[in-house]
């Protein structure tokens, strides 16, 4: 990665290249090659700084700025939108040589004005899907905190959680407690009860989003797979659907009726998969069953489409070889065909969903000729595999889609002078739009 940028590091003189060198930034050779590739990707319509239109008359432009001035000691981390677009929230910590550190705020950003204020004391915020509650942790502890952003009143829910999650229309929260307990805490009363109670630490858990079931990868100790489950939360009846290493969180389709997990297994149903390889597995609720839905050698990171319609999920040519090629891939419930809608040469990670179902967004790399690795970037892709852009300049990472789809929020790569700092990418069908200051 590019700890500092390419002029500083050209008049820093020789030491300043042997410690570049140290740190694994990148050498002027490979600038050079970067440059090439900005050269070939500008040439087939897509350009890496500002602005870029996409190839042929289709009138769609991307555009991404800084969302705000940042300040060079600060670190800018998990942003989120409000239900109405209208604000994002985040989560800041000041930092300087020799100083005592601030402490992590919550902060928001209003779109229209400007304003950047503080809203509370601690990190990793998350709004309700009605927009009124804030979810966010301690700043120096596991602490979870619930406030209400109409009456400006705060509630601590708990001295440890782990893994909080909205589930419903900001009527309930679900996380996990100390002793292995699952408690569902209900909003606004902010009365909680025990879903369930596990003799081991799972490893992956997952609400279904009405709120009835959970899906569950439960290890058994020792060399043993561990136990996939469907759980049914208030008779707390389970069914176990499958006995495999879990690989990432299952994932609910929106109507709660598919989970999609991938897992790494002895034997596939019908198949000789080695256990080090991950495929995606899908379990209908209605119908009990579990069926294998891919055959790659590596396939990893299941999302659903916003309408349920559609999986898209990353492929890997090998589970050892991260130097081939990466897919991107949606496969499509109806017509249960898998069509590969972008390629990478690094694995592909943070794949999300715009909300209308028409874009989806993942974390890039670009690599040089020479070998060495081009700081990460955001990949663009029309969901039907039409159109696509990877922005590598600044090195920026994904994070959350507006509600309407047309702008994504994005992280900045840290360096030896700054912190992170938060971007704003404009995706619209209007040329003449402005790029968001």
């Amino acid at each position: 990665m590019c700890g500092r940028s390419p002029r500083k590091m050209e008049k820093s003189g020789p030491p300043a290249k042997r410690k570049a060198r140290r740190r694994g930034w990148i050498k002027p050779a490979a600038l050079e090659a970067a440059l090439a590739i900005v050269a070939a990707m500008t040439s087939a319509g897509i350009t890496v700084a500002g602005e870029s239109r996409l190839p042929s008359d289709t009138g769609i432009a991307i555009r991404w700025a800084p969302l705000f001035a940042p300040s060079a000691h600060t670190v800018y981390l998990d942003p989120v939108w409000s239900a109405d677009g209208k604000f994002i929230y985040f989560w800041q910590e000041e930092f300087a040589r020799g100083a005592k550190p601030m402490g992590p705020e919550v902060m928001r950003f209003d779109l229209a004005s400007g304003e950047l204020r503080q809203v509370a004391r601690g990190r990793s915020p998350d709004i309700s899907s009605d927009g009124r509650w804030l979810l966010f942790r301690g700043g120096n502890d596991d602490s979870l905190t619930l406030k209400d952003l109409e009456s400006d009143t705060e509630t601590n829910i708990a001295r440890e959680a782990y893994r909080p999650a909205w589930v419903g229309a900001g009527q309930f929260i679900y996380y996990l407690a100390p002793q292995h307990e699952l408690r569902l805490v209900h909003v606004p009363g902010l009365g909680q009860d025990i879903l369930m109670r596990f003799s081991l630490m799972p490893s992956a858990w997952r609400l279904a989003p009405d709120g009835a079931l959970l899906a569950v990868c439960v290890p058994t100790g020792g060399r043993r797979p561990d136990e996939i489950r469907v759980v049914d939360v208030r008779s707390h009846r389970g069914l176990k659907i499958a006995e495999a290493t879990c690989r990432g969180l299952p994932v609910w389709s929106p109507d709660s009726q598919l989970v999609a997990f991938a897992a790494s297994r002895q034997r596939a149903p019908g198949g000789t998969a080695p256990k080090a390889t991950r495929r995606i597995y899908l379990y209908d609720v209605k119908a009990a069953s579990l069926r294998l839905l891919t055959d790659g050698p590596n396939d990893y990171d299941p999302v659903w489409s916003p309408d349920g319609t559609r999986l898209t999920f990353a492929r890997q040519a090998t589970h050892y070889d991260s130097s081939r090629d990466c897919e991107l891939l949606v496969y499509d419930c109806r017509s249960q065909q898998t069509t590969t809608v972008a390629t990478s040469r690094a694995p592909i990670l943070d794949i999300a969903w715009s909300p209308d179902g028409r874009w989806l967004s993942y974390r890039a790399y670009a690599t040089v000729d020479s070998g060495h690795k081009l700081a990460g970037g955001v990949g663009l892709v029309r969901s039907d595999g039409s159109l696509g852009a990877v922005l590598t300049h600044p090195p920026l990472f994904p994070v959350q889609w507006s509600p309407n789809s047309s702008r994504l929020t994005c992280l900045s790569l840290p360096s030896a002078s700054a912190g992170t700092r938060l971007w704003l990418i404009d995706v619209t069908h209007d040329t003449h739009a402005r790029c968001p200051s």
